[in-house]
């Protein structure tokens, strides 16, 4: 995890926190599958609740926890082909804008999750299944992950801004990834 001080520090400990949470729903999807299975055929009791709860919560979580902190480290896929070839203030240009899109995007996703949880926890919408789920718990990961991301995500357009303009390179954000070093 970085040590930067400041905003982007701030926010790298809060993603690497979300992210420990993002494991912890990782685990205890694990957990609850080799609970039911046991359940299942050693005892012939299934846990009537395990796939709602997976799918509904632990699977969101999982997922929006930890994107942000997954872009931090530069773990998504991408496309470089030209990216080596290009001129350093093109290619951050480039990322600049990309990030930029990629931050109204998630802002929209983060806005428009908000708005349904609160809708769904005003309503008091629930799915039923085994018992009845609220609704409105499973949106909170996307809330707060499409915040984190775009944070995230203009974090890192501020900074190739800085950079496609003779700012420090690469000084707030994981290097591209070289693929012959993975192989």
């Amino acid at each position: 995890m970085s040590r930067t001080r400041g905003p982007t520090g701030i926010l790298d400990a809060v993603d690497h926190v979300f992210s420990l949470v993002a494991a912890a729903c990782m685990m205890l999807i694990m957990l609850v599958v080799v609970a039911d299975v046991v359940m299942r055929y050693f005892f012939a009791m299934p846990l009537a609740w395990s796939y709602d709860v997976i799918s509904l919560y632990l699977m969101v979580g999982m997922f929006f926890f930890g994107v942000s902190d997954t872009l931090r480290e530069n773990g998504h896929i991408g496309i470089d082909i030209l990216q080596r070839s290009m001129p350093a203030p093109m290619r951050h240009i480039g990322e600049a804008a990309g990030y930029l899109v990629s931050a109204m995007v998630t802002a929209a996703i983060g806005w428009l999750a908000f708005q349904r949880s609160l809708s769904a926890w005003q309503n008091e919408e629930a799915l039923s299944g085994a018992y009845l789920w609220p609704t409105w718990i499973a949106l909170v990961p996307v809330v707060i992950g499409g915040v984190l991301l775009t944070l995230r995500n203009l974090l890192l357009t501020a900074t190739n801004l800085r950079d496609a303009f003779g700012g420090a390179q690469g000084t707030e954000h994981a290097p591209t990834p070289n693929l012959e070093e993975r192989i």
